[in-house]
């Protein structure tokens, strides 16, 4: 591969972008680096002397005392259920919505596409969505997390046009000869 010839002009640019980026990514690490030590030393030890390198005086009691507690494991337990039941309900609303749109025949496809569409760029608010899930009586249930976000227009526009480009008609009439 050949290389690339730079003046000295693109030489400084470059020099000061990597000096830039180099003291970027510095503010990131450090930090994260002082956490992750931090959180392996004694709380005493580190308030009276601060970082100290010395993996000796280092121990996993914070770590253990974390994880013997059970509100911690309530909470990934809740992040899973969470999780599952969300992307469940999202996949299958989300398809049931792009399918009839796909289709040319689906009446009133096109008014459906421009409410799509508004709902897209323009959000209600959490307002506006808290009042919905008040209204509907979902107020501390699983349902009141999960239900406001189940549909995401730009997936259900991807899907739609999955459905569109990729699955020819005459797919769709064969499976109508054939009773389905």
């Amino acid at each position: 591969a050949k290389k690339k010839k730079y003046s000295a002009s693109d030489k400084a640019i470059l020099g000061i972008g990597y000096v830039l980026l180099g003291a970027f990514v510095l503010s990131i690490l450090v930090p994260l680096l002082y956490v992750v030590i931090a959180s392996f030393m004694d709380p005493n030890v580190l308030n009276s002397q601060g970082i100290s390198f010395d993996v000796r005086k280092w121990t996993i009691d914070a770590y253990r005392r974390v994880l013997e507690n059970n509100m911690i494991w309530r909470g990934f337990a809740n992040s899973f259920f969470y999780s599952l039941v969300f992307t469940i309900i999202s996949v299958l609303v989300t398809l049931l919505a792009a399918y009839p749109m796909s289709k040319k025949e689906f009446v009133g496809r096109n008014f459906f596409n421009v409410i799509f569409l508004i709902t897209m760029f323009f959000g209600g608010g959490m307002i506006p969505t808290y009042l919905v899930v008040k209204n509907m009586q979902l107020l501390n249930t699983i349902w009141a997390l999960v239900l406001p976000g189940c549909l995401s227009v730009y997936n259900m526009i991807v899907a739609r046009t999955f459905f569109k480009s990729n699955i020819s008609e005459e797919l769709y009439e064969a499976g109508e000869i054939d009773g389905c």
